[in-house]
């Protein structure tokens, strides 16, 4: 999400595309740091195979001889492996000319037709990507009444017992009937809901900044979530424009 009049020019600061003048990206003194801190990282996944169902045994396999590798190897050689390519300065400094406030390699307008995105609900009725934040219907786009009900209900059905009272109650039950782990992860029926029907955005960016979950939430995806709205939305002025941009990493 860009709040500005020329979304484009602000998201161009943070296009990892960029080139920008060279700039010493890893130290040659620091080059044993560099190998312990590999090492240390494919220790720690390797002792916490647990949190990465998604990998196989042929994973960690490999993982497991690139440890014993790292750890035969001088701290120059790790140094040189790392930096391959790049070019050094006169104290073997690697340099790049990466843009170091990279976020995106793509990045354009959302279309409706072909968007994994919600868009915008306005006020006269329709649907956009971009419009003037006084022209936005947020009691339609953030938390709206319909979807609040529904999965007010189901925490109702699923955790605290209730009886499904409809058709659609009943197939929202035999949907969720066995998640109520799930659901109480959320540890309030109040954040429950709102998690499931806020507007958010993975990212939010102006004139001032970029913002992520990692820069506001440490990592915490239901933070981010939950409070996206407040912390960014509730106090924009009515005439910000407001656009959805669909960027990849």
């Amino acid at each position: 999400m860009c709040v500005g009049d020329n979304p484009m020019n602000i998201m161009s600061k943070y296009d990892k595309n960029k080139k920008v003048d060279e700039y010493v990206k890893y130290r040659f003194e620091d080059a044993g740091r560099y190998r312990e801190a590999a090492i240390l990282t494919l220790e720690k996944m390797l002792e916490n195979r647990d949190k990465f169902p998604s990998k196989g045994d042929d994973y960690f396999e490999i993982m497991k001889l690139r440890l014993e590798n790292l750890k035969r190897m001088s701290d120059l050689d790790y140094y040189l492996e790392m930096t391959e390519g790049m070019n050094y300065d006169e104290d073997n400094n690697a340099l790049t000319d990466e843009n170091k406030e990279g976020k995106w390699t793509k990045c354009d307008f959302t279309k409706i037709e072909n968007s994994l995105y919600y868009p915008l609900e306005l006020k006269d009725g329709t649907k956009s990507y971009s419009s003037v934040n006084e022209n936005i219907s947020w009691e339609n786009t953030h938390m709206p009444q319909s979807s609040v009900q529904a999965y007010s209900v189901t925490w109702d059905m699923v955790v605290d017992g209730e009886k499904p009272g409809n058709k659609l109650d009943e197939t929202i039950f035999g949907v969720m009937y066995d998640k109520k782990d799930y659901l109480l992860g959320f540890g309030t029926k109040e954040n429950y809901v709102k998690y499931s029907t806020a507007f958010w955005c993975n990212a939010f960016v102006d004139e001032n900044g970029w913002h992520d979950v990692t820069t506001d939430s440490h990592g915490d995806h239901k933070d981010w979530i939950l409070n996206f709205y407040d912390r960014f939305v509730k106090n924009l002025s009515p005439d910000d424009k407001v656009t959805i941009l669909n960027c990849e990493a």
